[in-house]
């Protein structure tokens, strides 16, 4: 407490409590405003007691149990609709058709006519430099 805060205490106690409160407050605010200098990410507590966190990467921590993961993940495809579907979902999004050549803007005559002129090229191993692929095949 300074030297005006201990003169306003002896004249008026009520008004120098008030001022010591919002001195608080505003000290309080401004803490909890400021980042902090210290991480939770390793801290040990109630929310992590349980937590089991092995040092390998994904391959590795999977790896007692591959054999198993494997059986079932075939199995489900086998017999559940939603996961036969994956594996032709995940190629499709994944793997795709690769570089398709499409033309897009100005008229439709001048799209329909680079269409005639270059997509026979491009669809042709004239594209690629030893003669073995098409534009698809250099894309993937």
């Amino acid at each position: 407490m300074g030297l005006i805060d201990r003169l306003i205490a002896v004249v008026s106690p009520a008004t120098a409590m008030r001022r010591a409160h919002a001195r608080l407050v505003t000290e309080g605010l401004l803490r909890m405003s400021q980042p902090r200098a210290h991480y939770e990410g390793a801290s040990r507590g109630r929310r992590t007691s349980g937590w089991y966190a092995p040092g390998g990467d994904a391959t590795t921590a999977q790896m007692g149990a591959l054999d198993r993961l494997r059986h079932v993940a075939r199995d489900m495809v086998r017999n559940d609709p939603w996961a036969a579907r994956i594996p032709a979902v995940l190629t499709q999004n994944i793997v795709g058709a690769g570089i398709v050549p499409s033309f897009r803007g100005g008229a439709k005559a001048s799209r329909d006519r680079l269409d005639r002129v270059l997509r026979p090229h491009l669809e042709s191993v004239a594209i690629d430099a030893t003669g073995g692929t098409t534009s698809t095949g250099c894309s993937g």
